[in-house]
């Protein structure tokens, strides 16, 4: 059976067609965004130190984000009653960040390292301007972000902590973030891990394997991730499950307390 089928005026998606049509965004993530990774070779609009073209990396995930994440990152957020603004640290295009402000009621600011990433979000801080919803999205670095934000009461980091290696540099890192954002009550983190054998079909894990293999990265099985994040002070308070492929959202509290690492 394929994609199409006949039908009484012209043809129509089959069953198979249809989930290929979801997994569009999937397609685009890995054979898009990292199209010079996979040809070894730089080609034009790719980040020339990485080879990642920002734009397609964040318009991908935003869409995969919309249908399999984002009712479930919104009721984590939810739980947590923000009392201040949320700053997402690689924000993408924003769109993320623009749904969470609008179902909690809060304002939101956005770090995203990608010019491109950074220009496509234009379009979602019009769109919250004509909704009636605060956010602002800026260009900065999430291993080196250098104004304080005491407005902010949580901070979130989606899919990309595990870029940011190795462990002691990362734990360094998110430990930065306490100064950063002096009043945050809560770092919520999602990540995936590497794939564990499994006997349902799909198609988000394989590529993020062979994806990250041609980077020469290996990231952090989920231990690994609980323990850095210990090393770096902070205490899991929550974690949750994802429905895309061996992913997690970790709670974790940002309020200083005796003991935690510095």
């Amino acid at each position: 059976m394929g994609a199409v089928q006949r039908c009484t005026d012209g043809y129509e998606l089959t069953d198979i067609g249809t989930e290929l049509v979801g997994q569009v965004p999937v397609f685009r993530l890995w054979l898009g965004g990292y199209a010079s990774v996979l040809a070894s070779q730089i080609s034009s609009g790719a980040d020339p130190a990485t080879g990642v073209h920002g734009g397609i990396v964040a318009e991908a995930s935003a869409a995969i984000g919309a249908r399999y994440l984002d009712d479930t990152i919104g009721n984590v957020l939810e739980s947590l009653r923000p009392e201040g603004r949320i700053c997402d640290i690689g924000c993408g295009t924003g769109a993320r960040l623009l749904r969470v402000c609008r179902r909690v009621n809060q304002p939101g600011i956005g770090y995203d390292l990608s010019a491109k990433a950074v220009e496509a979000a234009r379009d979602t801080v019009d769109e919250a301007r004509r909704i009636g919803v605060d956010i602002e999205v800026r260009q900065g670095d999430a291993t080196a972000l250098t104004q304080d934000h005491p407005d902010v009461d949580i901070v979130t980091q989606a899919f990309m902590t595990h870029h940011i290696a190795p462990d002691e540099y990362c734990a360094a890192v998110l430990r930065s973030y306490r100064s950063r954002f002096p009043r945050a009550r809560y770092l919520v983190i999602f990540d995936t891990v590497p794939s564990q054998d499994s006997e349902e079909p799909e198609m988000f894990a394989p590529g993020f394997d062979y994806i990250h293999a041609l980077q020469n990265m290996e990231p952090r099985s989920r231990g690994a991730a609980r323990r850095m994040f210990t090393e770096a002070g902070y205490i899991c308070r929550e974690e949750v499950e994802l429905a895309v492929p061996n992913s997690y959202a970790w709670v974790l509290d940002m309020r200083d307390r005796e003991g935690a690492a510095s």
